[in-house]
């Protein structure tokens, strides 16, 4: 396979665009149906808002604390 080998390094700092505030996204992979990212987000930081038709968004938080708004048949949620 020719596929790239990401280290632990790679993971740390993302390199990728800028569009969202205070945080920067990495695309690690990416086919047509789907793309794995890494955001790395400073205080007071977001990702901009988004919505998905047939996909979702899995987050998992590596250090630091953090809130997620998210609508479920149109009713506002924070987690």
């Amino acid at each position: 396979m020719d596929d790239p080998v990401f280290s632990i390094n790679d993971v740390r700092k993302p390199s990728g665009d800028d569009k969202h505030t205070l945080a920067t996204k990495a695309v690690i992979h990416q086919v047509p149906d789907a793309e794995t990212s890494l955001f790395k987000v400073k205080p007071g930081g977001a990702v901009k808002a988004h919505s998905h038709a047939e996909v979702w968004d899995l987050f998992i938080g590596v250090e630091g604390t953090g809130t997620i708004s998210y609508v479920v048949d149109g009713e506002q949620k924070v987690t």
